[in-house]
């Protein structure tokens, strides 16, 4: 039986590696995100510990209050960050879906090519033996 070769082969490798660098991109991307939301979750975790301790002068609750509007501050920058990740991590999504669907379509194509050359190594198969049982009973 003659090997299955798939002429498409080297397409249904690149498009299967742009699949893994798009699912890597995307990855990452939420990866980013995570750590954004974590430095959120701790920039305000800080301010409520700043906030909760007593006060035993008026100094200290004006640092106080000017570190807990420091992270304030720090929290917009890393909300409108966040924000930016998203729209990028959506973006990237986007991309491996659409790496995957093409990728996919080759994979059917490459599936499909494989059972019609196996169905007709099995048809020459047949007709060999056919002709093999035809030949040893006609002598």
């Amino acid at each position: 039986m003659a090997k299955f070769k798939f002429r498409l082969q080297t397409v249904l490798d690149y498009r299967e590696m742009e699949e893994a660098w798009a699912k890597d991109a995307y990855r990452a991307k939420q990866i980013e995100r995570i750590e954004i939301e974590t430095e959120i979750s701790n920039l305000d975790r800080k301010r409520l510990e700043v906030l909760e301790q007593p006060w035993a002068t008026l100094i200290e609750r004006q640092s106080a209050e000017d570190l807990a509007s420091r992270y304030t501050d720090e929290k917009r920058g890393y909300t409108a960050a966040l924000s930016i990740v998203q729209q990028e991590e959506a973006k990237a999504l986007e991309e491996w879906v659409e790496r995957k669907k093409d990728a996919e379509i080759l994979r059917k194509l490459r599936e499909k090519a494989e059972l019609e050359h196996r169905q007709l190594m099995e048809k020459r198969e047949q007709a060999e033996l056919d002709e093999w049982a035809t030949l040893r009973y006609a002598s």
